[in-house]
């Protein structure tokens, strides 16, 4: 309510600030015509003066803690190491920077650059005989006809029930 009243006292103000009449009347009586105190008629017609405009900026959100670069250094130094924890980079911020920060808010940088901090699954260990003789396997199957192909049958590891008992004894129905 407040604020409606001083936008629309604003936009009163400011056709009198295009009309040149504010010079003629102090703030304080244009303040009493228009209901608003004298602090907030000199502080409107001075930014009227200063941008044409009685509206105020806008700010969307919080200053920015880290500027671009500073976030790019960041993603660059989890690329040169990705065991970094967050912790440890907060440290290196605060003495590369001198911002002392949150880890949250060197996560969140890191999110905002597409890096989750997700750790890939462990592989198994594969020996080099293995390796060896997985390569050798491969290289004997890579250079065979389309015939050949078409009579196998590729099969995964999945677990098929053949009979309804088993479904049945697993739900508990019967």
């Amino acid at each position: 309510m407040l604020q409606e009243r001083k936008s629309i006292a604003g936009r009163r103000l400011e056709i009198q600030c295009e009309s040149q009449k504010w010079n003629s009347r102090t703030h304080s009586r244009n303040g009493q015509i228009l209901k608003l105190g004298k602090s907030t008629v000199f502080n409107i017609i001075r930014r009227f003066t200063k941008t044409n405009s009685v509206e105020k900026e806008k700010r969307s959100w919080r200053p920015r803690t880290f500027s671009e670069t500073e976030e790019r250094w960041i993603v660059r130094q989890v690329h040169i190491n990705s065991r970094n924890s967050t912790v440890k980079l907060t440290l290196k911020c605060k003495s590369r920077f001198r911002k002392s920060v949150n880890p949250e808010t060197v996560g969140n940088a890191l999110r905002k650059h597409k890096d989750h901090g997700r750790v890939p699954r462990r592989k198994p260990y594969i020996s080099k005989a293995n390796r060896k003789a997985r390569l050798a396997f491969a290289k004997m199957y890579v250079k065979q006809p389309t015939e050949f192909w078409e009579n196998v049958i590729f099969v995964d590891e999945r677990k098929y029930n053949i009979s309804d008992r088993m479904v049945n004894k697993r739900f508990g129905s019967h």
